[in-house]
């Protein structure tokens, strides 16, 4: 049996690969991968910092809103549609980009507004 006791040395966690041995069912974690590009229905959206050009691309059309170490994240606002407007990027381009930039469509709460 694979036990895993790094956090502290009184408690043992079992590990995956113990549990798959034991023929246990264990809930993993969610874990967004390290290419990360999520367009969430409240407007926000979520992009992993390696992805620079995808990081440029939204701050052109959305406002910074955090960064907690391994991504940023922006929100879509009228103010940021407006600014991004006077550039000539109009909402169907942003559409666009948030659907490429994701690989599937955005959310239809995002497409209606």
């Amino acid at each position: 049996m694979e036990l895993d006791s790094a956090a502290q040395p009184q408690v043992f966690r079992l590990t995956p690969t113990g549990a798959a041995l034991l023929g246990i069912e264990v809930d993993q974690p969610a874990v967004k991968p390290a290419q990360h590009f999520i367009v969430r229905a409240d407007a926000v959206i979520e992009v992993a910092a390696a992805r620079r050009h995808d990081r440029f691309q939204a701050a052109r059309v959305a406002d910074l809103i955090g960064f907690d170490g391994e991504g940023y994240r922006y929100r879509l606002t009228p103010s940021s549609l407006a600014r991004a407007a006077s550039h000539k990027i109009e909402a169907p381009k942003v559409l666009a980009f948030l659907t490429r930039a994701q690989g599937q469509g955005v959310p239809p709460s995002l497409n209606k507004a």
